[in-house]
């Protein structure tokens, strides 16, 4: 009687110990892993969510900066044209000389000098007439909308009995933009135009 009895006592405890391990094992601490995991993506997910309004104030802040590269970009196309348009410009100071009451005796494009992403290209004048004319002349230069940088400026009395009166030698550089930059040479120079002087008065 005792034989039976103890071997199902034994087997119900090998049975209890089986269920035990195998909770243990398959069920407890997957979940417990799980329960582990999914905690640590809330957390993440809380860390996350309390970021958001410093990445969108920082969005607002670089689409604030990209429209202020727009906006550059946009008015350096309208300084730096693409084409030279080297009429364009004779056209201009021949105005701005008429209007100040300047005589331009020479004008001519000299060399060009291409960079890297833009070409520049220098031009000479001679004016002569009243200094306060030739000083209004430089400062309508560069008030204009395309970019102009004076290279040299030398002058002269024309007549030494008029002090008022002088000659003046320009050599300033106008800008344009390069489309393609193949074969770009930083050192390589082009020739003088063979546009003859433009004499004018």
């Amino acid at each position: 009687m005792d034989d039976p009895v103890r071997r199902d006592t034994i087997l119900t405890a090998v049975g209890m110990v089986g269920m035990t391990v195998f909770f243990l094992f398959v069920v407890y601490v997957p979940g417990q892993h799980a329960c582990q995991v999914a905690e640590a993506q809330i957390h993440a997910a809380e860390q996350t969510m309390a970021q958001v309004p410093s990445r969108v104030a920082q969005l607002e802040k670089l689409k604030g900066k990209l429209r202020q590269l727009e906006a550059y970009l946009a008015e350096a196309k309208k300084v730096v044209p693409e084409i030279p348009d080297l009429q364009g410009v004779i056209s201009d100071v021949a105005r701005l000389a008429d209007r100040h009451r300047l005589r331009i005796t020479r004008l001519e494009p000299l060399e060009r000098v291409d960079r890297e992403t833009i070409a520049v290209q220098t031009f000479q004048v001679a004016l002569s007439g009243a200094f306060s004319d030739l000083v209004a002349f430089l400062h309508g230069l560069e008030s204009q909308q395309r970019v102009y940088c004076v290279r040299s400026l030398r002058i002269e009395r024309e007549d030494r009995e008029n002090g008022e009166t002088v000659e003046c030698e320009l050599k300033f550089a106008a800008f344009s933009r390069r489309t393609e930059n193949a074969g770009f040479d930083e050192n390589r120079t082009n020739p003088k135009y063979p546009i003859a002087d433009k004499k004018l008065g």
